[in-house]
């Protein structure tokens, strides 16, 4: 629409672009350079104004380019002004070179990336299926569009080249189908009190450590596109003005807090390889019935187009869209969410292809090392964890310390408790004594007071010192814990 960098005017030939794309049966996206010469309100107020008169909004998409030195907050201004006046998400396009470094998380903001892939330009479109569309930055994991070369096409010059393998994220862009913002769905209060347990979370760690990616691969609660199923709370979709589904992936008997708990997760590994093996393991082990708690997985089994599943609950074959040729997704029955067994199970159906909760096939080629389990021991709160991949299992030296430190931090309480009640039995003594007019050797209270708060002081300051001790321990398992994800 307008690059806006030098006097940040419309072109005067961008209307009959807009009309000859339109005959032509073409899609159209407006763009707008985002900086610091105006507020973000006032420039989305300017972008749409110029949508209108490009004859849109509607089946126009809109993406804002945050590359110059716009801050965070006048991106954030710009996004809400710009969704709110669309009534639907705009893509963002940012490269890894300038978002990363800044530390940002905007994909809650945004739910679209569009950019070039973190390896830069390539020379063709790699397929749908490349892992060039995997990112790591901005709280993104894929990318929404490609930006996969800049090159000329037949009889023009430089041309943007981009590709968007989903056709959904196109329908939602152009208003095809709605979707709330954020903003929206904040406002219902089911959407704050959705809740990833903490076996969940700590199946997304493991998962996460044995394939080595970052914890970012790992995610359970839905964006403002998932309107139905596992990735949003049964107390959301039963309440929900947006909910798609009232049907689907709900429940009966369950409890009011169990109803708030979130029931599926996606993972995107590090390689195809990686994908095809994690996908063809949840295969073998839910076909032969050894995870009935799994009721749904999606992935891709044979490195094709077709998005591979299976109906756990009719033990029928099952599909979904094509985001699930790069990710796995896997929904459980919401009644086990706080079941660290069945977690387990899971855990090494996915990673390992077995089906049991200790049963390591020697002659599987493991996905895990050593290291990723000795990690998994510290970083895990579980006493012990189960070794595989010829790895004995791991004590888990993190918890032990928690665990050490609670009691220190009890035993701190309890005194101080006992010096509470010592301090008002003595001053309830005194006061006693000086109502009645007795005489008190002041001298020698004060002197047996201090003796005994002396002692006192001594004993608490052990306790703190001791539990100083368990911290600096506790801090340098933990950083070495993290150090070895890192890697």
């Amino acid at each position: 629409m307008d690059r806006g960098r030098q006097d940040d005017a419309l072109p005067p030939w961008a209307r009959g672009y807009a009309d000859t794309a339109r005959r032509l049966g073409m899609g159209i996206s407006t763009y707008r350079w985002l900086d610091s010469r105006m507020s973000g309100r006032d420039s989305a107020r300017r972008a749409y104004d110029r949508v209108l008169s490009l004859g849109g909004p509607v089946g126009m998409a809109h993406v804002v380019d945050c590359e110059a030195d716009a801050d965070q907050q006048t991106l954030r201004d710009y996004v809400t002004t710009m969704t709110g006046l669309l009534g639907r998400p705009v893509a963002l396009y940012s490269g890894r070179w300038w978002l990363q470094p800044r530390g940002w998380q905007v994909a809650d903001l945004c739910p679209y990336l569009w950019a070039a892939p973190n390896a830069g330009y390539l020379p063709a479109y790699p397929g749908d299926s490349s892992e060039h569309w995997s990112v790591d930055y901005g709280g993104y994991r894929t990318l929404a569009a490609m930006q996969y070369a800049v090159a000329p096409l037949p009889g023009t010059g430089a041309c943007s080249l981009s590709a968007i393998r989903d056709r959904r994220v196109w329908e939602v862009l152009i208003g095809e189908v709605p979707v709330p913002t954020y903003a929206q769905m904040q406002a219902e209060r089911w959407y704050a009190e959705e809740i990833a347990t903490p076996e969940l979370l700590d199946l997304g760690r493991r998962m996460c450590s044995a394939l080595g990616v970052p914890l970012a691969n790992f995610g359970s609660k839905g964006d403002n596109q998932h309107l139905n199923g596992g990735h949003r709370s049964q107390a959301w979709i039963e309440n929900s003005r947006w909910c798609t589904n009232r049907t689907y992936a709900t429940e009966s008997g369950l409890t009011a807090t169990e109803k708030r708990w979130l029931s599926a997760f996606d993972i995107t590994p590090a390689t195809r390889d990686q994908m095809l093996r994690i996908s063809q393991n949840v295969d073998r082990v839910t076909r032969a019935g050894q995870l009935e708690e799994l009721v749904e997985w999606y992935g891709n089994t044979n490195d094709d187009q077709r998005v591979d599943g299976w109906d756990n609950i009719r033990n029928a074959v099952a599909s979904s869209d094509s985001s699930h040729l790069w990710h796995l997704h896997g929904r459980f029955r919401r009644k086990v969410m706080r079941d660290p067994e069945v977690m387990d199970r899971v855990f090494n159906a996915v990673i390992n292809g077995t089906g049991g909760d200790d049963d390591v096939n020697a002659e599987q080629d493991l996905l895990l090392t050593g290291d990723a389990w000795r990690t998994e021991a510290l970083i895990s709160d579980r006493e012990k964890v189960a070794g595989g991949s010829g790895v004995a299992g791991q004590p888990n030296l993190l918890r032990a310390r928690l665990v050490g430190m609670e009691a220190k931090v009890d035993q701190l309480l309890t005194a101080a408790d006992a010096d509470a009640v010592r301090d008002a039995a003595m001053k309830a003594v005194l006061d006693a004594l000086a109502a009645g007019g007795t005489s008190v050797d002041t001298a020698a209270v004060i002197a047996r007071i201090n003796e005994v708060a002396a002692a006192e002081s001594t004993t608490v300051a052990g306790l703190r010192a001791e539990v100083a001790s368990l911290r600096a321990d506790l801090a340098e398992a933990a950083q070495a814990a993290a150090d070895a994800f890192d890697a």
